[in-house]
């Protein structure tokens, strides 16, 4: 079963990839986008770090990026950095976890099909990067004004108090 830090890392790195175009993404900012605390969102980072997924760089106008590009990247990739396998398990000798044969081959569907999907096919719709290269496009595109809230009463209770 794949873990809720596994599904977070996932959303972490899909997170830098849509954020980073304007340059390294902050902690606090990811942090903030992904509503996950300080303390998890490191050991999260920690992991996708060493497993060399993203890069890091210190001091002012420091930040993470993706250590590789995001389309030779697979989920697989990513959730191999937090998950062990039932092959790995049985290989470092743990008694517990003697798999029935037919669990090794629901791992593997499962293996197979997150290699088969790469971070870029996982972004939905237009990315960050995406959407700036097109604000500096030769269509020159003027970005969507922002709807605004009628100020008027939304019930006849209120009405009275906009007398």
């Amino acid at each position: 079963m794949i873990s809720k830090k596994t599904i977070s890392a996932v959303e972490v790195c899909l997170a830098i990839v849509d954020m980073q175009h304007a340059g390294p993404v902050t902690g606090a900012a990811l942090s903030d986008r992904l509503k996950l605390s300080i303390s998890h969102l490191e050991s999260i980072l920690k992991a996708l770090k060493q497993a060399r997924l993203i890069a890091s760089a210190r001091g002012p106008g420091g930040g993470y990026t993706m250590g590789q590009d995001h389309g030779r990247i697979s989920l697989w990739d990513i959730a191999s950095a937090f998950e062990t396998t039932l092959q790995d398990a049985e290989k470092m000798g743990d008694p517990a976890t003697v798999a029935a044969p037919y669990e090794l081959g629901l791992e593997n569907v499962v293996v197979d099909y997150l290699r088969g999907i790469a971070l870029s096919d996982a972004t939905n719709g237009i990315t960050g990067e995406a959407s700036a290269q097109l604000a500096n496009s030769a269509f020159k595109l003027k970005p969507l004004k922002t709807p605004q809230r009628p100020k008027v009463p939304n019930s006849v209770f209120q009405l009275h108090m906009a007398l």
